[in-house]
């Protein structure tokens, strides 16, 4: 059953990645009765398939601004992630991530500081204080504090983004751009006061 409910999944993701949203449906739905079926001696790289498979669907729904959907798959991706991994599982952090990006384009920015918070510290405290991802993790917190005019919070954290994708030997040139060109916006608007 276990090895079922991911092929489900990866129908289910690879359909929606086409369009054809109804027919990548109704296999997210096969593959979830079958993942609530399953028993908990189940190997844990299923559960982690049948996760990140959801997470993957979300962000199917989360581009076409459907947020309610996108929604109900992170929070079935975080219940079985609950269950099945540690909490500070770096896959729990990037459904707290998906989520707060979620709950940023609703405005709802109270809560995606929490998750956005939630999710760095648990990749700080799994991959270390200088991994790329933490820096993504800095990046998205900086950018909601930019949002929201709290840019003194923004700086610090984009100084500290950027400290980590520059020191990076895989450089990730779009990351930096993006940060940069934020870090310089907030710096020019600091400099007009």
């Amino acid at each position: 059953h276990a090895v079922l409910a991911v092929a489900y999944m990866g129908l289910a993701v690879i359909l929606m990645r086409q369009g054809k949203n109804e027919q990548a449906l109704s296999y997210f739905n096969r593959s979830c009765d079958l993942s609530k079926s399953l028993k908990t001696d189940e190997t844990p790289t299923t559960f982690q398939d049948i996760a990140h498979s959801l997470l993957l669907l979300s962000q199917g729904h989360y581009r076409r601004k459907e947020y309610d959907e996108a929604e109900v798959l992170l929070r079935h991706s975080m219940l079985i992630e609950a269950r099945e991994l540690w909490p500070d599982h770096p896959l729990v952090a990037d459904s707290l991530s998906m989520l707060a990006d979620l709950y940023r384009a609703q405005r709802q920015f109270r809560e995606a500081e929490f998750l956005y918070t939630k999710a760095l510290k648990i990749r700080q405290n799994t991959l270390g204080a200088d991994h790329p991802i933490v820096a993504t993790s800095l990046f998205s917190l900086a950018d909601l504090y930019a949002s929201q005019q709290r840019d003194e919070e923004a700086l610090e954290l984009l100084t500290l983004s950027l400290q980590i994708v520059e020191n990076d030997p895989r450089k990730n040139e779009a990351q930096f751009a993006q940060s940069k060109t934020l870090l310089d916006e907030l710096t020019q608007k600091a400099r007009s006061r």
